[in-house]
């Protein structure tokens, strides 16, 4: 007998030294290890991205919502109706409360990342300027 055994497997000094190199890898090397780190790496970064999205998503949401509920506020003090019903008002409370922003700053209380009293009142006039010019649209077109 060339060996001896050691953990259950033959051993040859003469055939471990042949396996040194095995394709330009040490002998005791293998593939698995860094696929299965990689693998657990692209899982632990697609659930971070993951949980950044859901709470993004969430913020969004309620940062809508919150617009949404200025523009709606806006539509029932300006007499008539902004077009598009909900949508109109989600609109109206994003792009007025933007501009009302912009010209007053960020006062008022804040939430969800909207600023109350400039979401309201940005909203506010933009339903009176959509108004106003609806009704100067309609009074052309009854006029031709």
């Amino acid at each position: 007998m060339t060996g001896f055994w050691v953990c259950g497997r033959p051993h040859d000094p003469v055939m471990r030294e042949e396996r040194k190199e095995v394709d330009g890898r040490p002998a005791g090397y293998t593939v698995r290890m860094p696929l299965i780190a990689i693998a657990i790496l692209a899982v632990l970064i697609l659930t971070s991205m993951g949980l950044w999205l859901t709470f993004t998503l969430t913020h969004m949401l309620l940062t809508l919502a919150v617009a949404g509920l200025m523009g709606w506020l806006a539509d029932l003090v300006v007499p008539g109706e902004l077009p598009y019903s909900w949508l109109g008002a989600v609109a109206a409370g994003l792009i007025g409360g933007w501009l009302a922003a912009l010209l007053m700053g960020n006062v008022g209380p804040n939430l969800f990342g909207v600023y109350l009293l400039p979401a309201f009142v940005g909203a506010t006039a933009l339903a009176v300027a959509v108004e106003l010019v609806g009704k100067s649209t309609t009074k052309q077109r009854s006029e031709d």
